[in-house]
This record gives C-alpha cells, sequence and structure tokens, in this order.
C-alpha cells in the first residue's frame, strides 16, 4: 500500500513542527506528506519551510494556499496525491502509535468499507425540537443574533472511549482526524463536495453519497493519537457571524439532501479485527 497524507493547516505554530514530525517518524511503507498552509499568519509557513530544509525529505511537500479552507484544500490534495490511499488530518492533532497508518488500513481488508476514522463515528437524526427547522436561511441574514443550526443531532457516537482496540465499528457518518480512504474511491464520488465551503459538514455529506451511490460504509478504528483543544485554530472572526451562516447553510443542505437516511431506523455493525 502507498500513502498521501494531507495536513491542512491554519496558524498552528506551536504545534505543526511536531506533528510533521511524528508523522514522518510513526508512518510505515511509502507514503507522501503533503502539507497545506492556508491562510496563515503567524509563523506556521517559516516554521514549515524551515522544517522541510532540515529534514531535506522528498516525501515531504509544502504548499501555501489562500484562504481555501478545508474543504477545498483537502479537495486539492486529492488531486496531487499519487498513493493509493490518502488520509486527511489537521494540524492540531499528534500521531502516537508506530505504524498508525498500517493499522488504520486493516478495515479496508473488507470490499465494502469506504472510510475509516480513528475520531469519531455517529449518526444523525431530525431533532423534532429545533427552532430552525420552519426558518429559512435568508431569515437568519437580517438577524443580529445568530446561532448554530439545530435541525439534526448527532448520536449514537463511538470513539476510543467506548469502542474496544480491535473493534471496527460501523456508523452513518465519520469525521476528519485522521480519515482515510482509498484515493480511486474519493475520486469516482468526486471528492468533497466544494458547495460546503468554507465550513463544516462536507465529510457528512460525503458519507451519505457514499452509502447511496455505492453501499459501501465507514466506520472508526482508532489509533493512539493525541491533541488538546487549545490546539485548535481560529481563524478571524471564527464563531462570529460569517461562520454562524455557513453551519446554518451547511447543515441545511446535509439535512435536505439526505433526509431519507437520517429519518431511517438506526443499525450500528461491529466487526473484529486483529
Amino acid at each position: 500500500m502507498t500513502y498521501s497524507f494531507i495536513l491542512a493547516v491554519h496558524n498552528q505554530q506551536d504545534v505543526i513542527q511536531e506533528c510533521i514530525e511524528r508523522l514522518l517518524f510513526y508512518s510505515s511503507g511509502q507514503f507522501e506528506l503533503l502539507v497545506f498552509c492556508d491562510g496563515c499568519t503567524d509563523l506556521t509557513v517559516q516554521i514549515c519551510n524551515d522544517l522541510a530544509g532540515v529534514k531535506n525529505d522528498t516525501r515531504l511537500k509544502i504548499y501555501e494556499t489562500d484562504n481555501l479552507f478545508e474543504t477545498k484544500v483537502n479537495n486539492l490534495g486529492a488531486q496531487k496525491a499519487k498513493g493509493e490511499y490518502i488520509c486527511f488530518l489537521q494540524g492540531d492533532m499528534l500521531v502516537a502509535e508506530d505504524e498508525w497508518n498500517e493499522r488504520m488500513s486493516k478495515p479496508f481488508k473488507w470490499n465494502d468499507i469506504f472510510a475509516v476514522t480513528t475520531k469519531t463515528a455517529h449518526d444523525w437524526i431530525l431533532n423534532e425540537q429545533s427552532k430552525d427547522i420552519f426558518k429559512k436561511l435568508k431569515d437568519y441574514e437580517k438577524e443580529e443574533k445568530l446561532n448554530w443550526c439545530d435541525i439534526i443531532s448527532h448520536v449514537n457516537h463511538r470513539d476510543r472511549t467506548n469502542t474496544q482496540r480491535d473493534e471496527f465499528v460501523i456508523k452513518e457518518c465519520v469525521n476528519r482526524g485522521p480519515l482515510l480512504m482509498q484515493t480511486s474511491a474519493l475520486r469516482y464520488m468526486g471528492g468533497f463536495d466544494s458547495a460546503f465551503a468554507p465550513l463544516d459538514m462536507d465529510d457528512h455529506d460525503l458519507c451519505y453519497r457514499v452509502i447511496k451511490k455505492t453501499g459501501k460504509k465507514v466506520g472508526l478504528y482508532w489509533v493512539n493519537t493525541y491533541s488538546d483543544e487549545s490546539w485548535g485554530a481560529t481563524r478571524k472572526g471564527g464563531g462570529k457571524r460569517w461562520h454562524f451562516l455557513s453551519n446554518q447553510k451547511n447543515v441545511r443542505k446535509v439535512w435536505k439532501r439526505h433526509k431519507d437516511i437520517i429519518m431511517s431506523e438506526k443499525k450500528e455493525e461491529v466487526r473484529k479485527l486483529k
């Protein structure tokens, strides 16, 4: 197996060097590490370029992009990827396990698997108490105080806290961080839908599109990683008006597109791996 690791980074000067060094040290087999410094205004770009110069490792490639945000950065990385498998990572997560990528790829021994996450897998349900379901996006454009969209709620989470190490748990949706899939399968699906840019829900939309188009499944198989909430990068204005409007738009899009699955009976499948 060959791997392409796509690392989307925004203003992560305090942790990016360790993040990259750990990926180079703990990853196994043939791989490339594509680091996209997106709209960085701190020392992230300098640190990455300096590290690439010191390492002189042809597997490490540094790119600068101008505020594309994660959806478009990941699609760009997928276009450049040369590996058979592609793994999407974030600059605030440190891998902490030798040969982590080989472990993550184990569930692909089953031909019906599309994607594997180490973070969390879950389902979505309709929030029948939603304040947003009867409102339109344009209604919020006039309001001064905004909120996160509550039309749907994520439920039935599986992560390392409630899943045995040898279990692969299949759910409706998986989150980035790290998120592994076959490059050819992602390209067949057309990548993440850029209509979700700049923020969120594109990974869940992809999972639902995969279910409908191919019948393949996604799930959780965890490896050891470490992160701290204080490392999360916040763009200028993050959590402000544009952020809330983007969330409202994207949650509504997922609900409208995939309400048939969201409203369906939830079934969990657990497979054993060793």
